[in-house]
């Protein structure tokens, strides 16, 4: 009994941990263009975004979001700071009040294993439109089936379109906040696989 009890301390820590976690370290790396107050840092330092409830808020204020300078087609490039096996991107697009068509749109991502490497295109994504309200409008992309996301150093969106023109000149694009998540670890795995087998054997008990 008490090695069972043990075993499913272990199962319990295990499913605690199984779940994918944020790359924390990111940066860009560069980046086609920026208005003026309103950078591209935006979209990774949580600026306007609580972490907890994935809220970003909506406002005529230039400090919470990137914006490109008029200029499209546009990039971004986010440096991961180190190799990952990625399992998702999350996206929170442009979320300026009454401009949401400044919104990236059609956007190719493309994956790098190393600074200078070659970039490998994953493919063209739709990016939802923001509702332009203070709320959770995360856009979840799955990167588990590339298999360039699974060696990620650098990650760069290319952006075509935009969801406009509303709110200012046709080519204005950005975006609100981006997070990568990694693929949990094989031994954690490996841990979950256990305790689901020490589960079906107090079951058939």
């Amino acid at each position: 009994m008490k090695k069972l009890m043990l075993m499913m301390v272990v199962v319990f820590l295990a499913v605690g941990s199984a779940s994918a976690t944020y790359v924390s370290a990111v940066t860009i790396e560069d980046v086609s263009s920026e208005l003026a107050g309103r950078a591209p840092v935006n979209v990774i330092n949580g600026n306007g975004f609580t972490e907890a409830t994935g809220v970003h808020v909506s406002t005529f204020e230039n400090d919470t979001m990137w914006l490109n300078n008029n200029v499209m087609p546009s990039y971004i490039t986010f440096d991961l700071e180190a190799n990952y096996d990625l399992d998702s991107v999350t996206v929170w697009n442009y979320n300026e009040y009454q401009r949401t068509g400044r919104g990236a749109k059609a956007v190719e991502i493309s994956i790098a294993a190393s600074e200078g490497g070659a970039f490998t295109s994953i493919g063209t994504f739709e990016f939802d439109r923001a509702p332009g309200t203070e709320s959770n409008f995360a856009q979840v992309i799955d990167l588990t089936s590339y298999a360039a996301a699974g060696d990620a150093r650098l990650v760069r969106f290319d952006i075509s379109s935009n969801w406009g023109p509303e709110g200012g000149p046709a080519d204005y694009t950005g975006l609100s906040e981006v997070r990568f998540t990694e693929v949990p670890e094989p031994a954690t795995m490996a841990l979950l696989g256990l305790g689901s087998l020490v589960l079906i054997r107090r079951k058939k008990a």
